[in-house]
């Protein structure tokens, strides 16, 4: 990996909030509450773009028939055979 394929990877809050279409006032509150990974050199932020869209991933919900499933297979009673 060469260190311009490296420095593509790694993310400054203003790279960060318009890569996720948000404020950087926003990006920072989602750092302070601890719900993003990010890393602190100095007092600089920096984030990781594997590792925010690890996160993103996270995130990702169920569908109607997934949740559906789910229910059912908790709610359902094992039988011994």
């Amino acid at each position: 990996m060469s260190l311009g394929n490296c420095c593509r990877e790694i993310m400054l809050v203003p790279h960060l909030a318009k890569y996720l279409h948000q404020s950087p006032a926003a990006i920072y509150a989602l750092v302070h509450r601890g719900m993003i990974p990010y890393h602190k050199k100095g007092k600089r932020l920096y984030f990781l773009k594997s590792e925010i869209l690890a996160w993103i991933k996270e995130g990702k919900q169920k569908s109607d028939l997934e949740q559906q499933a789910e229910v059912y297979i908790k709610n359902r009673k094992i039988t011994k055979r």
